[in-house]
């Protein structure tokens, strides 16, 4: 029943939606819900359980210092569900089941998007479907056999028909765990020059075409800085990023005005300096320790996790439902509870 319920929830958080919600949140958070419940068998909390489930009791607690204390609930409770899909993956023997539902809702969503594109595979917009194809991609590689197909797809529709850029981000995550996982040769390090080179030519071509898109996130990270700056120990709380944007904003925000209507980000578009403006330096010490305590685990959790960790860089991978479920188990891959 736990093998099914690996393949089944996740499924369901992967690649069902609801028209009535575009983005896909409510029935994709509902499903990540569902998925914490394979935590129920779990007996014995060892500390990095106990670091893990903290994290949302800390975040609940926020609400006595942030701005909006009723806004810290939805945060709360996806961070919950999080914590307990990374407590009960850290005790999972078998992730194939998890790579079939990657691969086949990598499929759904890649179908969708190009027959029903409204929708953006149900996550009713372009960057949203990238990070999420992003950390599929290296399960679905890894599954081997028929899912190799998936991958060709993935990227001749991240190539063609997706006009974001954050397969720019994931590609030099993959370089950068590829480089520090393998032995160092001189024909590597040729390698690894002729990709860098032809790395930063396709990057400065693609990122000429959309410099908007660059503009407002330094916008976005320079309000994130002074948030931390001004609170820089607790932080401004669950959600407080969102609520006290534009106090912080810079002057001449290009992101706040767009003709007479004044808009606020519900994210940094960086995931790292999101931490640090709600939770401070304790949230910065929680990152801290879980990059500590990341160990050898499968080759398709490491390049899951370091694409969605370059991508955490420049966006907003951990806040998105079926993105943050891989990265949550790819976590708990790689920092395994050893009986």
């Amino acid at each position: 029943m736990t093998a099914w319920g690996w393949f089944v929830l996740p499924l369901a958080a992967f690649a069902f939606y609801w028209p009535y919600f575009p983005d896909g949140s409510a029935v994709k958070w509902f499903a990540v819900g569902l998925t914490a419940l394979l935590a129920v068998n779990v007996r014995r909390l060892d500390i990095v359980d106990a670091v893990a489930v903290s994290i949302p009791v800390w975040a609940a607690l926020s609400a006595f210092w942030t701005t909006d204390p009723w806004g810290v609930m939805p945060g709360v409770l996806h961070l919950a569900a999080l914590s307990l899909v990374f407590v009960a993956a850290r005790r999972v023997d078998n992730f194939t089941p998890f790579l079939i539902a990657a691969t086949v809702g990598l499929c759904a969503v890649i179908l969708s998007s190009h027959f029903h594109p409204v929708y953006q595979g149900g996550f009713g917009n372009e960057n949203f479907t990238t990070l999420f194809v992003i950390a599929a991609l290296p399960l679905a590689a890894f599954l081997g056999g028929f899912a190799w197909a998936a991958v060709a797809v993935s990227f001749i529709y991240l190539l063609s028909e997706n006009g974001s850029r954050l397969e720019l981000a994931a590609v030099a995550g993959w370089m950068a765990y590829w480089f520090l996982s393998t032995p160092w040769t001189k024909r590597k390090a040729a390698a690894l020059a002729v990709l860098i080179v032809g790395f930063m030519v396709v990057a400065a071509v693609m990122l000429s075409r959309d410099t908007d898109g660059l503009g407002y996130r330094v916008d976005m990270w320079r309000a994130a800085v002074a948030m931390f700056m001004d609170s820089p120990l607790l932080g401004r709380g669950m959600g407080g990023y969102e609520t006290d944007f534009l106090w912080f904003a810079p002057s001449a925000q290009t992101v706040v005005l767009y003709g007479q209507h004044v808009y606020g980000p519900g994210s940094a578009h960086g995931d790292f300096l999101q931490v640090a403006a709600e939770f401070g330096v304790i949230g910065i010490a929680w990152l801290a320790v879980l990059i500590y305590a990341l160990r050898k685990g499968p080759a398709w959790a490491w390049y899951a996790i370091s694409g969605i960790f370059a991508c955490a860089l420049v966006d907003a991978p951990f806040q998105l439902p079926a993105t943050a479920l891989i990265g949550v188990v790819a976590l708990g891959a790689l920092v395994k509870k050893h009986a």
